[in-house]
């Protein structure tokens, strides 16, 4: 049977009146086709495992959330720079570049038509490869099908000691680097990093969180201090997290940065990349992989549980705990702010 068409969702902005996501948004098919298209299509994703540093002449296809957007481009690099483009002809749809390597230009294998590695027609006139707006972020690319705001505004409104750290002067470091395969919504793996009580007796000083225009920020300072409050499993052990909407979770160690890109994949599956990068001039600490690790696999394990719950038949609407979930309802506002327009 199908699953029943959608209803507008309305998230109150009055957090003690409001009620959270129906839980149906968890697991139903055609919730996840909505918020595919109404959400994940325009917003900034980062693009995971991205391609060496190119040079002129090369050309890379690529994926852009695979299992939910699909979308197949192709980053190509000529004298004017690196460019993000269709990598569909503009004609018969035909796949142009389906390995890397280096070309002059992009014909299609199915037709006449050829392209220059800027996107323009050299056989003709008109009809370009579509260009997909990207942008860089500490040497980490993201790219929008169709932003409904410059990448620019995502970072706007940081406060100013984390917009001052050296974001550009980091380097990549393979032993920090994961790949996970979690049965669970990237929408709860997001309100477990945003529920910043989760774990914390109420005696405990819990993280801060400040609400950003298009995300938050997590700060840990004052548990971190605190030799007789250290943060429970499953929490990262991080000085700072910053989420940035949708999909982007960076935690900032004294040592340098992990960034988890969450690329949905089914209702409730999610594919979450790690990135680990150090600071220029730091050491990694010895048992950063095992905290990540560890960290990581307790937190898959609530999930797991807490993805099984939305699909009781008996689940309902929930409404927000104030001294936790500020966090939860500023992403269920701006989540429901795409999903109804």
């Amino acid at each position: 049977m199908s699953s029943p068409t959608p209803t507008p969702v309305d998230i109150d902005p009055d957090l003690h009146r409001a009620h959270a996501l129906p839980p149906s948004v968890y697991h139903q098919p055609r919730w996840f086709e909505r918020i595919t298209e109404r959400v994940l299509r325009r917003t900034w994703h980062g693009l995971a495992d991205p391609p060496p540093a190119s040079q002129p002449g090369s050309v890379q296809p690529w994926n852009l959330l695979p299992g939910s957007l699909d979308e197949a481009l192709v980053i190509t690099h000529d004298d004017t720079g690196p460019h993000l483009l269709s990598n569909a002809c503009t004609r018969c749809r035909t796949l142009l570049v389906t390995r890397a390597g280096r070309a002059e230009a992009l014909p299609c294998p199915g037709g006449d038509r050829r392209y220059a590695l800027d996107g323009r027609r050299t056989d003709a006139d008109g009809d370009a490869l579509v260009a997909v707006p990207w942008a860089h972020w500490g040497g980490l690319p993201f790219a929008s099908l169709d932003p409904s705001h410059p990448f620019d505004a995502l970072l706007e409104d940081l406060p100013l000691p984390l917009r001052s750290r050296p974001w550009d002067e980091r380097t990549t470091v393979p032993a920090l680097c994961r790949d996970y395969d979690v049965a669970t919504s990237w929408l709860q793996y997001c309100e477990h990093m945003l529920d910043p009580g989760l774990g914390f007796e109420p005696q405990q000083p819990w993280p801060t969180i400040e609400l950003l225009r298009h995300g938050a920020v997590i700060d840990r300072s004052k548990v971190a201090a605190d030799a007789d409050a250290p943060a429970p499993p499953g929490r990262p052990a991080a000085s700072t997290t910053v989420w940035l909407f949708p999909c982007t979770i960076v935690d900032i160690h004294p040592w340098g940065t992990s960034t988890r890109l969450l690329l949905p994949l089914a209702p409730q599956r999610t594919r979450i990349v790690v990135i680990g990068q150090r600071w220029d001039g730091s050491a990694v600490e010895a048992e950063a992989p095992r905290t990540l690790d560890t960290v990581e696999h307790h937190a898959q394990g609530l999930l797991t549980l807490a993805a099984a719950g939305v699909r009781s038949r008996l689940a309902r609407r929930r409404t927000y705990d104030a001294a936790r979930d500020r966090g939860v309802h500023h992403f269920h506002r701006q989540l429901a702010a795409l999903l109804d327009t």
